[in-house]
């Protein structure tokens, strides 16, 4: 009687079990990226809502533009969380799968781009009208906006083409230009803004302060979206095998239209500030009454002699004592019975 040997947990083949790469630069920055973008998001949303609640006579292309753009912006977030749960949950534990692009990953470069071209011609509309309508200039940033999306766009269809991220570093070239053609556009239209504000200071200190508030504004939006393109640039280059620049990107579009929207809703409350229907700022020289009148050309205060009904009693008074009546009259100084200024404010109150 033979009797078969029962192969022991040591004897049964082992499964194969794949090297994971790294998580953190890969899956980690399209996860993190995904956060930033949905709480942007959340903020566009609001910002939309706010602006058809408080603007509901603007123009058509205004209200066009802003529909436009949270319907892209949406579209583009719901990419973003269709990259995050294919590679996280339907491609789970398949790490070959971080090696190909999918169809939501190269369609969202082409819509953020789309939406950027938005941004920077509002922006860039804003500076013509302010600058004098300068159409050289106005045609110059419009043509690194125009080239900037065309790029982007491109960078898409070759993606599609080159499936793999491997074959698609010959052609990061295309999207390192791309991000430099927004970085100009954004330093163009910030420095072009604030020299004209800066030259806009009427020597008020309340119009001069609310204009220093929209210079300094405008820096700091710049400055962020230039960061992020900065840091994307930089990531793509030294780390082309990481989705560090992936998850940077994720947000890039959301902080410009949120610079485009929140300069729209802020028309509402500045007395020295008009905006336009476009949402261009026109610096006005507004002033108030009491402004008014510290700017006025008033003479000096002198102080003058004015006769008095007891003339003739300090006359013989004088003539008593041995002085004269222009020794004794009273010296009345106009400073001490000019009404103040807050008595003329209180009596063009009641008026």
């Amino acid at each position: 009687m033979s009797s078969t040997a029962v192969p022991g947990p040591s004897d049964m083949p082992q499964p194969t079990i794949p090297v994971l790469p790294a998580m953190d630069n890969t899956l980690g920055a399209l996860l993190i990226g995904c956060y930033c973008a949905a709480a942007l998001h959340g903020l566009v949303c609001h910002q939309a809502y706010r602006y058809f609640q408080m603007y509901p006579h603007d123009g058509k292309i205004t209200k066009f533009l802003v529909g436009s753009v949270w319907i892209l912006e949406t579209f583009h977030t719901l990419c973003i969380m269709n990259i995050c749960y294919t590679y996280m949950v339907s491609d789970y534990f398949n790490p070959e799968a971080l090696t190909y692009g999918i169809w939501s990953l190269r369609l969202s470069i082409a819509v953020s781009s789309v939406i950027t071209l938005i941004a920077h011609s509002f922006f860039a509309r804003r500076v013509y009208i302010l600058s004098g309508r300068k159409l050289l200039l106005y045609i110059f940033m419009e043509t690194f906006a125009v080239l900037r999306t065309v790029l982007s766009i491109s960078v898409s269809v070759l993606s599609f083409i080159a499936k793999s991220y491997e074959n698609f570093r010959r052609y990061e070239w295309i999207m390192v230009s791309s991000l430099g053609s927004g970085m100009i556009v954004d330093c163009i239209i910030t420095s072009r803004l604030c020299w004209i504000l800066w030259n806009s200071r009427t020597g008020f200190d309340k119009t001069d302060t609310l204009i220093d508030r929209v210079v300094a504004y405008s820096i700091n939006t710049s400055l962020l979206t230039s960061l992020f393109t900065l840091s994307a640039v930089i990531c793509a280059i030294t780390m082309p095998n990481s989705f560090v620049y992936i998850g940077i990107f994720f947000c890039l579009s959301k902080l410009y239209t949120n610079s485009f929207l929140a300069i729209l809703n802020s028309r509402r409350g500045n007395s020295a500030i008009h905006t336009s229907e476009d949402g261009s700022f026109e610096v006005e020289q507004q002033t108030t009454s009491q402004e008014r009148r510290l700017s006025r050309r008033i003479p000096p205060p002198l102080s003058y002699r004015t006769p008095y009904p007891f003339d003739a009693e300090l006359s013989s008074r004088g003539a008593e004592e041995g002085q004269s009546q222009e020794a004794l009259r009273p010296v009345f100084d106009i400073r001490k019975h000019e009404p103040s200024l807050q008595e003329e404010d209180i009596r063009e109150t009641k008026v």
